[in-house]
């Protein structure tokens, strides 16, 4: 009797159940983990996306900030033209040529044509400054100041194109075109 009493309670077959009960336990369990890897990997996926669009949302507001320089240095020229305070003007050119190739060095993600365009504002800037420094150095006449100032009102011009168009890109993702 207590032999049909102990295979009724505890079966012959007892543990084959319990074998296949931890087969499936241990097969749930890797399937769950998997489904937790996978999650983990696209929260850090989604974070390094964050990261990176906020580093290029951070080098944008920069390239603003050196754009906003450069202009203010450039209009601060043109009103040294208009005054005719030619001892000045080398130094402004100088501190406006820097923070262009500021703009150029601290900005590799320039498209051609900005670039083009940066590197002829410095052109620009080294031109006038040497015509400026000839003049001072042989008290010879100086340059035509509304000349100057219209090749001045172009750089600045460009340079507030390039602000604007940064100013529009920031916060779009880059990930996404």
């Amino acid at each position: 009797m207590w032999k049909k009493f102990s295979n009724f309670v505890v079966p012959d077959n007892l543990a084959d159940w319990a074998s296949d009960l931890g087969l499936l336990v241990s097969v749930a369990g890797f399937v769950v983990t998997i489904i937790i890897v996978l999650r983990s990997k696209k929260a850090a996926e989604a974070a390094k996306n964050a990261a990176m669009k906020v580093q290029e949302d951070m080098s944008r507001f920069d390239l603003i900030a050196e754009l906003s320089t450069a202009i203010s240095g450039i209009e601060e020229i043109k009103r040294l033209h208009r005054e005719g305070a030619w001892h000045i003007l080398p130094d402004r050119y100088s501190a406006a040529r820097n923070a262009v190739v500021a703009i150029i060095r601290a900005s590799p993600s320039l498209a051609a044509d900005q670039e083009i365009e940066l590197q002829r504002t410095k052109q620009h800037l080294i031109n006038l400054e040497g015509q400026v420094e000839k003049a001072l150095a042989t008290k010879g006449p100086f340059p035509h100041f509304p000349e100057l100032n219209r090749i001045m009102s172009e750089q600045t011009d460009i340079l507030n194109a390039m602000r604007a168009e940064t100013k529009k890109d920031m916060g779009r993702s880059d990930h996404g075109k």
